[in-house]
């Protein structure tokens, strides 16, 4: 079981280090939109594929595309506000952004934790 679980985990990171190297490539591109649109349709996409997957190859696979569409969506949003956000107040707005971003993911979890019991 372990086994599985550290091979999952390495590929969501082979495909979060694909994404990355991806978006390097890219440069000062102005297909940031795009990436975010498509990383935002195809991350939960991927995440029910994941889910409904029994075959460890096949998971696998998916947990690569679940790596790159999170780091799309991720970094190409962080770049996007940074540029466009005036200097002087660059540093609130990401202020902002940084805990409305991390502090909804324990609130995501709450609610996902009670909808699974409720599931049973």
């Amino acid at each position: 079981m372990q086994r599985q679980t550290a091979l999952l985990f390495s590929a969501r990171g082979v495909g979060s280090l694909f994404g990355a190297l991806t978006i390097a490539t890219l440069g000062r591109s102005h297909v940031r939109g795009k990436f975010i649109t498509v990383g935002s349709l195809c991350f939960p996409i991927f995440i029910i594929f994941f889910a409904l997957t029994y075959w460890l190859p096949l998971s696998l696979l998916f947990m690569v595309f679940v790596g790159t569409s999170m780091i799309f969506v991720v970094n190409f949003s962080n770049a996007t506000i940074q540029s466009i956000v005036p200097d002087s107040l660059r540093g609130r707005v990401m202020g902002v952004y940084t805990t409305i971003f991390m502090g909804s993911m324990p609130l995501g979890a709450l609610i996902a934790r009670n909808h699974c019991r409720t599931c049973r």
